[in-house]
């Protein structure tokens, strides 16, 4: 057996794999280079092979002197904590008292010898022998956070406390879908709804009417893009999965004639019934790509106006209002306040400029949350960073006022929002606790078929060690700000969250490496939370690289995602309605896949032509005969369960585009599967080409700006 180097058994001890199996099958180095690059983003010294050494070294010592593991998970039902406790030898012939403290506040305590226990490993660390003892204490009765704490014979102050996390064996399961129910629902981009009445994005209010439409028709969930915090002064970046914060909302989508201060403030409605106001209104609902700079624009103007009225008439009063505002703010606390700095933060010009400074929209040299320069900061642009909070708070009702009338529709699981895998180098969630990222690589993928040069998303990845000490409550808080207005969770990614493929600044996604996270700790932490905000989970594909994830992801509950642009035989033939995952949640396409009439017309690839995303003229060409033979093998797949619309030809070089006909056919397709929950795009249903996103083209092309060509006002008068 060949000897690992000290920078392979270093990579060992964090998790990173310093090979994977690429899109031909074969194995892949990761260059060490790539490895020392990942290492010391980790926190790790390398280098030559003797500073490698002495990190291994290291190391591996830390883990020792460190007396309990910072978490520990238990399943439900389980009756012991077992631990592994490491004390110097001295200390471990003492006996410990023990105490555990549970969430609901009950305490238990009880004395522990050490020295009565086994020993599994010694070890001597600058002269003092270390033992690692296996031991076992009563666990918590009931499922949540819990704190247990060691304390020596002459300690006031623990010894040494880790947190336990008892977590349900399985995520949430709505009622229906344990039984025979089977159900449908939409699946739409919010920010590209058009109404009579938005101003030239989807809003809260457009979401509603979706949801209403939806019942109306039958259906059952209105999965959505995430909703997270972007950049409020980088209007032109609208990325729903590249945000600032995951915890907090993109206040683009809050409908400004839905805040009550409205109907009291008579500046406010006199901005509203301005005729050149107006007809900026009419331009922003006509076009045919969402202008986030305008948008922005005509809706923060209006909002400040109100929030101007509101902490005159309403803070300065001590009013009801004022008071509902007061608990929104006490109730998320400190996290919303630094988001709010952050924000704040963000609009202030560099110096000796009138524009933002940085890109990410925060200046070179911000204040450091936590800071006396950002406490300084804060108490100075105290009234500035209130109206961020009040931004929130009315979002955050607008978006509880959805998730009502979803539950007064009896929508079998409501809202579905989206997560996205990671957050923007320079975001505030990242700001706020820069120590909990992985700034020095990006989450992405490596090349596949679908991807021949791989993807950087340009988003970071939490630091596992770091996370870990936090008892995973930046992940809880994260999932807990999405599930709470939600039936359903998605997570498009979900192997990002548990094996990121992370790839360090300025190299190639190709010379990426997965990293692996504490899987069980994780998943305990989804199902917990899932169970206690009554969400389900929806998991995206998960490739053969995750190394049995799918099969932890089952176990758990977790709905699996799957595509039938994807959902394939050997032979490259789409599977048939029977062959379809029963458990799963089935669509035709994701954002990143053009709808099917794009599809059938190949607009996608003419679009990555033209911008030059093909390595060459043969790839596309490939990347066009593996199209036509999709669009022959899809017509060959509806053929065969007798779909395909009467008095068309069955040969698709005959048919240029799809009709609603053929559309409907492939969703009946799709309905005949036994899967538990189909999701149609609205896309689909109003025949647009545009892909929402195209991975690769950055700015060269407009990812998520393309609107719906038809007002939803109109949608129940189109027969299709």
């Amino acid at each position: 057996m060949a000897k690992h180097t000290e920078l392979e058994q270093l990579c060992a001890l964090r998790g990173i794999a310093v090979e994977y199996r690429n899109a031909a099958d074969h194995t892949h180095r990761v260059p060490k280079t790539s490895l020392r690059a990942l290492l010391h983003a980790l926190g790790e010294t390398v280098g030559d092979v003797e500073t490698e050494r002495r990190g291994l070294q290291s190391a591996i010592e830390r883990e020792w002197t460190r007396v309990l593991p910072p978490v520990i998970v238990l399943w439900e039902g389980s009756e012991k904590i077992k631990a592994h406790l490491s004390l110097p030898l001295e200390r471990a012939r003492q006996s410990l008292t023990w105490v555990l403290l549970e969430e609901n506040g009950e305490r238990h305590d009880g004395r522990l010898n050490p020295a009565a226990e086994a020993s599994d490993e010694e070890r001597t660390i600058d002269g003092v022998q270390w033992v690692r003892r296996h031991v076992q204490l009563p666990a918590p009765r009931s499922l949540g956070y819990h704190r247990l704490e060691l304390f020596g014979e002459d300690n006031d102050s623990p010894l040494a406390a880790a947190t336990i996390i008892v977590a349900p064996r399985r995520c949430y399961v709505a009622e229906g879908l344990e039984s025979a129910q089977r159900f449908w629902g939409f699946d739409t981009q919010l920010f590209a709804l058009r109404s009579a009445r938005n101003w030239g994005v989807g809003d809260f209010t457009d979401l509603t009417r979706l949801a209403e439409l939806a019942a109306r028709a039958g259906g059952g969930v209105l999965a959505i893009n995430p909703l997270h915090a972007l950049f409020p002064r980088r209007p032109a970046h609208c990325h729903p999965y590249v945000p600032s914060s995951r915890a907090f909302i993109n206040c683009l989508h809050i409908d400004v004639e839905a805040v009550p201060e409205l109907v009291e403030c008579d500046r406010a409605r006199a901005l509203l019934a301005d005729d050149g106001f107006k007809a900026r209104l009419r331009a922003l609902r006509g076009a045919k790509q969402m202008d986030c700079a305008a948008v922005a624009e005509a809706k923060r103007g209006v909002l400040e106006c109100l929030f101007e009225y509101f902490r005159e008439h309403h803070l300065a009063a001590g009013s009801a209002r004022a008071d509902a505002f007061h608990a929104f703010r006490e109730e998320h606390g400190e996290a919303l306040r630094r988001f709010a700095l952050f924000e704040t933060i963000a609009e202030m010009p560099a110096e000796g400029s009138d524009t933002p400074a940085d890109p990410e929209g925060v200046g070179p040299h911000p204040p450091a949350a936590g800071s006396p320069e950002g406490a300084a900061f804060a108490q100075q642009h105290a009234e500035r960073i209130d109206f961020h909070i009040w931004l929130q708070w009315q979002a955050r009702q607008q978006l509880q006022a959805v998730g009502q009338r979803c539950l007064e529709l009896r929508l079998t699981l409501g809202l579905c929002p989206s997560l996205a895998a990671g957050a923007a180098p320079g975001a505030a969630e990242v700001w706020a606790d820069p120590g909990l990222y992985l700034t020095g690589a990006g989450l992405g993928v490596p090349p596949s078929d679908a991807s021949p040069e791989g993807e950087d998303w340009d988003v970071v990845a939490w630091h596992p060690a770091r996370l870990r000490d936090a008892a995973y409550e930046p992940l809880a808080a994260v999932l807990r700000a999405n599930m709470r207005e939600a039936g359903a969770l998605r997570i498009d990614h979900i192997a990002s969250l548990l094996r990121p493929f992370l790839i360090p600044k300025a190299a190639a996604p190709v010379d990426g490496a997965y990293l692996e996270f504490p899987r069980d700790e994780l998943l305990g932490v989804l199902a917990l939370e899932s169970v206690r905000n009554r969400c389900m989970v929806i998991g995206g594909d998960v490739d053969a690289a995750a190394q049995g994830l799918d099969r932890d992801l089952e176990s758990l509950g977790v709905v699996p995602s799957r595509l039938l642009l994807r959902a394939r035989r050997p032979d490259g033939g789409f599977l048939a309605p029977d062959e379809l995952d029963p458990t799963a949640a089935v669509t035709t396409a994701t954002h990143r896949l053009p709808p099917l009439a794009g599809l059938w017309r190949g607009t996608d690839l003419e679009q990555r032509r033209l911008l030059g995303l093909f390595a060459d003229d043969h790839a596309y060409e490939a990347a066009l005969v593996a199209r036509s033979n999709d669009r022959a093998r899809l017509f060959l797949a509806l053929d065969r369960e007798g779909l395909l619309p009467e008095h068309e030809s069955a040969d698709p070089v005959l048919v240029p585009e799809l009709t609603p006909a053929h559309i409907r056919a492939v969703y009946l397709y799709l309905a005949r599967s036994p899967a538990k929950l189909l999701l149609i795009q609205t896309a689909d249903l109003l025949g647009q080409i545009e892909p929402v996103e195209l991975p690769g083209a950055g700015d060269a092309y407009p990812s998520w700006r393309y609107r719906q060509p038809l007002e939803i006002e109109r949608w129940a008068e189109q027969p299709q």
